[in-house]
């Protein structure tokens, strides 16, 4: 267990402890609670007595509800208890039926990608915070195409990236725009998710989380930015060359020796995240600047007379959604992305060419 882990564990449990303290329904619990004492102290007989010190002797002040108390006094305290008593229930209701309200009227589509050979304990729907008010829609997007670790069948995982940016409209359909969110999370083949964020770009307000390897849960973006961002390198080699290599190294290297395999003789641009880990990328702000890092090189290659973009992803999922939704599709080069796998010659076997300008529907490339 590392440091930064226990840190974020204690982080998320002072968090759920704080939610839980000022969450709605307490306040009608107080209320009735501090009406049933009022009612008790009351009925009960009960005294109190306090004395306070000054310049000019002790101030005392006693009550007690068995000794003479002034009738209006008494009845005054019962009204309000037993008022307290009352507006405790009616308060539940009415938070109940305006939450019913809100519910019925907010969606939440929440797309989980399956593209992995393993499963994952918990269902994402399951794990979208409280704060996103809606009734949650589960879809599943299944790319698992895979045989011993291998993706054997590529295409058949297009059709399903291919449908959905109508699964969102149908899902989204006589919903105002600001009730309805769609939260995305997975663990799918780079080429895959890239597209996925690009037929997602335009489909309103997206909350992406992602799976948490250390913890073993889905996790939202919630860390602060540290600040640190891709160094690159190479923006001036494809002069004069119409396509040109971008590899992207966040959680991983990207080892030289694999691209001169897969892609030799091309020119090399490398946007290489400073300390990059595979916990890098916990921030959406970091996200954010590292996206517009990301569209700056590809503007900059379409400015060298870049006409095709290869794309190696070394990146977490959401990270690779962030990129795919940044990449301009009307003025930007036409893009493959590819997808790797170590044990096969050449290291990057395949790869989906993107629904980019004239390019109006994604297709599989083979090496």
């Amino acid at each position: 267990m590392t440091f930064d882990y226990l840190v974020r564990a204690v982080a998320d449990a002072l968090r759920t402890y704080v939610g839980w303290l000022v969450r709605p329904r307490l306040l009608a619990h107080y209320g009735m609670w501090c009406g049933l004492a009022i009612v008790g102290f009351v009925c009960s007989g009960w005294a109190i007595g306090l004395e306070l010190p000054t310049l000019e002797g002790p101030l005392r002040f006693s009550f007690d509800t068995g000794g003479g108390t002034p009738t209006f006094l008494t009845w005054a305290l019962l009204l309000f208890g037993f008022g307290l008593l009352a507006w405790g229930p009616w308060q539940e209701w009415a938070r109940y039926r305006h939450e019913r309200d809100l519910l019925s009227k907010k969606r939440v589509l929440v797309l989980e990608a399956r593209g992995l050979r393993f499963e994952i304990g918990r269902a994402l729907a399951d794990a979208v915070p409280d704060l996103i008010l809606g009734r949650r829609e589960p879809r599943i997007l299944d790319f698992r195409q895979i045989y011993d670790g291998e993706i054997t069948h590529p295409e058949r995982g297009l059709e399903e990236a291919i449908s959905l940016p109508n699964q969102i409209r149908q899902a989204a359909a006589g919903a105002d725009r600001g009730d309805f969110t769609v939260v995305y999370g997975g663990l799918a083949p780079v080429p895959y998710t890239f597209l996925t964020g690009v037929l997602i770009d335009d489909e309103g307000k997206l909350f992406v989380m992602d799976w948490d390897r250390t913890a073993e849960r889905w996790r939202a973006l919630d860390a602060p930015d540290d600040g640190k961002r891709f160094e690159v390198e190479g923006l001036d080699s494809p002069k004069d060359s119409p396509e040109a290599v971008m590899a992207v190294a966040v959680s991983y290297p990207v080892l030289d020796r694999n691209l001169e395999s897969a892609f030799p003789k091309l020119p090399v641009v490398r946007l290489t995240l400073e300390d990059g880990d595979v916990n890098a990328h916990w921030s959406a702000e970091k996200q954010a600047a590292l996206a517009e890092q990301f569209l700056d090189a590809a503007i900059a290659l379409e400015g060298c007379g870049v006409r095709r973009i290869h794309l190696v992803l070394a990146a977490p999922n959401s990270l690779v959604v962030r990129l795919g939704r940044a990449y301009d599709r009307r003025n930007l080069p036409a893009l493959v992305v590819w997808q790797f796998e170590r044990d096969m010659t050449p290291p990057y076997p395949w790869g989906i060419e993107m629904p980019l300008g004239a390019i109006h529907r994604p297709a599989i490339v083979r090496a």
